[in-house]
C-alpha cells in the first residue's frame, strides 16, 4: 500500500503573548493537505507542533523518511520536512523547518474559492 503524502499549507501562531508564554518554544498548528500517491487531496487537516514531530517520527520507524513536506514563503516548491528541522531554532520564522503562510491568509483564500464556486455554480 502507498502511503498517504502531507502537505502544510498554513501555520496558526499564538496571538498574543501571554498565550505564548504558556506554551514551549515556537509552539503553533499546521494546517496541512492528505494527499494520495497521484496527488489527489483527500482531506484538509490540523496538527500540533507536538503531533506533527510524532507523525514524522512514526513515518520514519514505518517507512524510513518523512512523508511530510511544507509550502514555505521563501521558496517555489514545496520542501521536506524531517526531525532534524525542530533541532535547530529558527527564531525568525514561524516554524521551524520555515516561513510559512499563516492561517489568516488559508482562511482568505478558502473564502474567495467558496465566492468564487457559488458564483461558478450559479452560471451553471
Amino acid at each position: 500500500m502507498i502511503p498517504l503524502q502531507f502537505l502544510i499549507i498554513a501555520c496558526e501562531t499564538f496571538e498574543n503573548l501571554e498565550e505564548s508564554l504558556k506554551g514551549s518554544f515556537q509552539d503553533y498548528k499546521v494546517w496541512y493537505l492528505e494527499m494520495g500517491p497521484n496527488a489527489e487531496v483527500y482531506d484538509l487537516k490540523v496538527k500540533k507542533r507536538a503531533e506533527l514531530i510524532a507523525s514524522i517520527m512514526e513515518n520514519h520507524a514505518r517507512y524510513g523518511r518523512s512523508l511530510w513536506k511544507a509550502f514555505t514563503l521563501d521558496s517555489d516548491y514545496a520542501v521536506s520536512i524531517d526531525l532534524f528541522d525542530f533541532i535547530a531554532k529558527r527564531t525568525q520564522t514561524n516554524t521551524h523547518f520555515g516561513e510559512v503562510p499563516h492561517f489568516s491568509d488559508l482562511r482568505e483564500t478558502l473564502k474567495q474559492l467558496k465566492i468564487h464556486l457559488e458564483i461558478k455554480s450559479i452560471a451553471s
